[in-house]
């Protein structure tokens, strides 16, 4: 699926928010952005025109804000987002902390 030419200017970051000012998900989904460390943009569609909103609507045929984007494929909303960084597991390793003699 091509991303309309309208969407794709704001697909820069690792995961993309678009949303509103009065949505409460919209801000669950941000903090759990921010709490994970990722590397995100938040899109206010309160200061967008109404076309960039329709045409989410319509690409994604998703309804409602937010409408989360990781790597420039659409996510869902906060629930899928949350569902996708619960399934992640991030090891960090110190590569000078690994014995390697055999």
């Amino acid at each position: 699926m091509v991303v309309p030419e309208i969407i794709s200017p704001f697909l820069t970051t690792d995961y993309t928010v678009f949303g509103r000012a009065s949505c409460p998900y919209c801000t669950k989904a941000v903090d759990l952005l921010e709490r994970n460390s990722s590397n995100y943009s938040y899109v206010s569609l309160d200061s967008h025109p109404e076309s960039l909103k329709e045409t989410l609507k319509e690409y994604l045929n998703w309804k409602t804000v937010p409408m989360i984007f990781r790597y420039g494929s659409f996510v869902g909303g906060f629930t899928e987002l949350k569902d996708l960084l619960d399934r992640e597991v991030v090891i960090d390793v110190n590569i000078d902390d690994i014995d390697l003699d055999i």
